[in-house]
């Protein structure tokens, strides 16, 4: 795979040693996965009506890889009820390894199309508070679907620009990264929007 000159020093720069094995895995085939919502039902539960071939996902508890030859989960009525999210084990990390616990205050920054603050809603069982921002008002459309079908209740998104590169915080996280690796493996696929709106949608025109 050819990757962008620039973005292939800086990795370097970064990876060092191990960037040959970080190109290598560029070549390997992508991973399919679903994330299982346990703010609608736990693993057990989910497993006990599993209808695909599932296996487990080692560094995350409700984690699963699919066949892809074998599963549709996009079009199963389980996706739409929301007892799943469909997503790339490995993005499945930065919601999971977080502390979060009941009661906190969460902001994600850069949060469409839901991946990670479905995830932290979960964690979060319906207290504190979690503020979901896209920079993209219609990327923010569809991460308010997504947390709609999850039922989030304790859920804002907002659409705005909360900071510049040149003011951001050096213990900010944002996985941008992970982002263009994704999509470098797969085409993105536009998502339906619709239904009842019942989390309010901020668009800030800066």
């Amino acid at each position: 795979m050819e990757l962008p000159i620039t973005f292939e020093q800086n990795m370097r720069t970064l990876l060092q040693d191990d960037y040959d094995s970080y190109a290598a895995c560029l070549e390997q085939p992508m991973h399919h996965g679903i994330r299982i919502n346990t703010m609608k039902i736990s693993v057990e539960e989910f497993l006990k009506i599993n209808p695909f071939h599932l296996r487990p996902v080692p560094w995350c508890e409700n984690g699963f890889y699919y066949d892809e030859t074998l599963d549709k989960p996009s079009k199963h009525p389980y996706y739409f009820a929301g007892l799943y999210y469909i997503q790339e084990p490995s993005a499945m990390t930065p919601a999971h390894v977080l502390p979060v616990e009941a009661g906190d205050r969460v902001l994600d920054i850069c949060a469409a199309p839901g991946g990670k603050s479905t995830e932290l809603a979960a964690k979060l069982h319906g207290t504190g508070l979690l503020v979901s921002n896209d920079i993209s008002a219609s990327r923010a459309k569809a991460l308010l679907k997504n947390l709609e079908v999850f039922g989030a209740e304790n859920a804002l998104i907002i659409s705005c620009l909360l900071y510049t590169s040149d003011a951001a915080d050096e213990e900010d996280s944002v996985d941008l990264v992970g982002r263009r690796e994704n999509k470098k493996k797969k085409t993105r696929r536009k998502r339906g929007q619709g239904g009842e709106k019942k989390i309010r949608v901020h668009n800030n025109k800066y």
